[in-house]
């Protein structure tokens, strides 16, 4: 049986901030299945904005390039 790749995606730190709030009012199950975000992905955006996080910055961002 053929193995097939998911491509990896790219999200936003804006969406991923909306999907950490949307997450604390239907919960993590529902937000993912609604938006099509794997569950353990999404749990990790949700984890990092409970810490504070911030996203790591580009050097271009740092530099105002």
């Amino acid at each position: 049986m053929e193995e097939k790749s998911v491509p990896k995606r790219q999200y936003t730190e804006e969406f991923k901030l909306e999907v950490a709030r949307l997450a604390q009012s239907v919960g993590q199950h529902e937000a993912a299945r609604r938006l099509g975000v794997p569950v353990a992905t999404l749990g990790n955006w949700v984890r990092r904005q409970r810490k504070g996080q911030q996203p790591a910055q580009t050097d271009a961002a740092v530099n105002g390039n």
